[in-house]
């Protein structure tokens, strides 16, 4: 069984017998009502009556004399020990194990940027050399016959290539009946 999560701590204090008055008249009204709390604090209880029936039963011990020199004797000696950092203090600063830490982060971190900037060049020259390099695109020829990549090369280059093949194109199949285009306006001097 679980108490309620929020009374875990009062009913260890009420077990203990440490809580104030009207914490435990209120606690004490909640233990009637409520099973789970009730078995918990029970449980509790049980421990610590335990707990101090053992206490009662440990013997006081008082220490000898001896302890007393002996104890009196390692202080006496560990403060006349030479203190760290007595003649360089600066050596002891930097082999703290704090410091250790950082000096060596701090000399990966430089050693991984100086491979950084020198590390060889040749891998960008390939990659650069390996990039296609345009090929160069032919334009329609006079003689060849009409076709839509003829035309889409022609007008790539520019209008008035493709004007210019529009009308080679133009007077191969129309033979004498004299199709007029834009490049044939300007020759003849005809207005739009």
């Amino acid at each position: 069984m679980n108490p309620c999560a929020h009374r875990k701590k009062d009913l260890a204090l009420l077990a203990a017998g440490v809580l104030e008055t009207d914490e435990r008249h209120r606690l004490e009204q909640h233990l009637l009502e409520c099973p789970q709390c009730r078995q918990y604090w029970e449980e509790i209880s049980e421990i610590c009556n335990e707990h101090s029936m053992a206490t009662d039963r440990v013997p006081s011990l008082e220490a000898s004399d001896e302890f007393h020199r002996r104890l009196v004797r390692q202080i006496q000696t560990a403060e006349s020990a030479p203190q760290p950092g007595g003649m360089f203090p600066i050596f002891d600063w930097l082999v703290s194990s704090r410091w250790k830490i950082a000096l060596s982060t701090a000399a990966v971190t430089v050693l991984v940027v100086v491979l950084v900037q020198f590390r060889p060049r040749t891998e960008i020259v390939e990659s650069i050399s390996s990039i296609a390099k345009p090929k160069a695109v032919k334009v329609a020829r006079a003689d060849s016959q009409p076709s839509f990549l003829a035309y889409r090369l022609a007008a790539n280059k520019s209008l008035e290539a493709l004007d210019d093949l529009l009308a080679r194109d133009a007077s191969k199949t129309s033979g004498s009946y004299g199709t007029i285009t834009a490049a044939t306006r300007e020759q003849v001097g005809l207005p739009d």
